[in-house]
């Protein structure tokens, strides 16, 4: 499983010491424009180097996810439901908009209680 972290699951894993965690679970990639809003973050370490993999924006996907994106849904957001769609990840985010979006894009997704429970397991 691949998996696609938006940025509210990596700052509330990062506090607890859970982002080495979450890459128990599969490869855990991350959209470049969501690094950087995380990155203003001190508690969030250099993601590339804990093994997280860093998935440069290209255009067509931006064009992919105007397409999708209902009115309040942020950029990154959108580009992060496109991406999943198009390369087959499934979508870790909390943001209840952006969750719903996903269900509608046939996205499968999942949040940080899913992701303690799985590691639990």
């Amino acid at each position: 499983m691949i998996l696609l972290s938006d940025a509210n699951v990596l700052l509330d894993l990062a506090p607890v010491g859970g982002l080495e965690y979450l890459l128990k679970l599969g490869t855990v990639e991350v959209l470049d424009v969501v690094l950087s809003e995380v990155r203003r973050d001190p508690r969030i370490p250099d993601l590339t180097a804990l093994g997280f993999g860093i998935i440069e924006v290209q255009i067509p996907s931006v064009t992919a996810s105007r397409a999708i994106a209902p009115k309040g849904l942020s950029l990154p957001d959108a580009l992060c439901i496109a991406y999943c769609q198009q390369a087959g990840r499934v979508l870790l985010s909390n943001d209840r908009l952006m969750r719903n979006t996903a269900i509608a894009q046939r996205v499968e997704v999942h949040g940080t209680l899913w992701v303690v429970q799985e590691l639990y397991r």
